[in-house]
């Protein structure tokens, strides 16, 4: 291998590193959460590192049975989420068939993927994915999925 090539093929790999730790976890210990908030029982004040307390949602359902006071008193459980800061490519809502929510969420433990389609799509939803609540927005029925990929 050339000079050349090693040199490429360390800078290369301290750029993958230096990424690497730029993202940093979604845990207690970052130091900024700007943009993202965590489902932690709070009432959606934001401290001071930028993060937002928000309601435990249906995570306890996904974790601990529906437990939420074994939920909130796990650290590891907890559950953080970037915000959706980029809400004007998403749709607006008004296409029929368009998906609730669609994203990624973490805790320590697990990357959370979630997505609620409508009713009528839910027969779409690859067998992998796992119902955990209902709700009905404007008039139309939407189920929320899950699957988790561990970390």
């Amino acid at each position: 291998m050339s000079r050349q090539m090693k040199a490429l093929a360390g800078l290369g790999a301290a750029a993958c590193f230096a990424l690497a730790a730029a993202a940093g976890p979604a845990g207690a210990d970052r130091q900024s959460f700007n943009d993202w908030h965590v489902h932690d029982g709070g009432t959606g004040n934001t401290d001071a590192s930028g993060l937002t307390h928000r309601g435990v949602s249906f995570f306890p359902a996904i974790f601990t049975g529906g437990d939420v006071a074994a939920y909130k008193s796990n650290p590891s459980l907890l559950v953080y989420c970037p915000n959706a800061t980029d809400k004007t490519l998403l749709h607006d809502g008004a296409v029929l068939g368009e998906n609730l929510r669609d994203g990624v969420c973490m805790n320590d433990l697990y990357i959370i993927h979630l997505k609620s389609v409508p009713d009528a799509d839910v027969g779409q939803v690859p067998a992998a994915w796992t119902q955990v609540f209902h709700e009905t927005v404007a008039g139309t029925g939407y189920t929320t999925f899950y699957m988790l990929t561990p970390h």
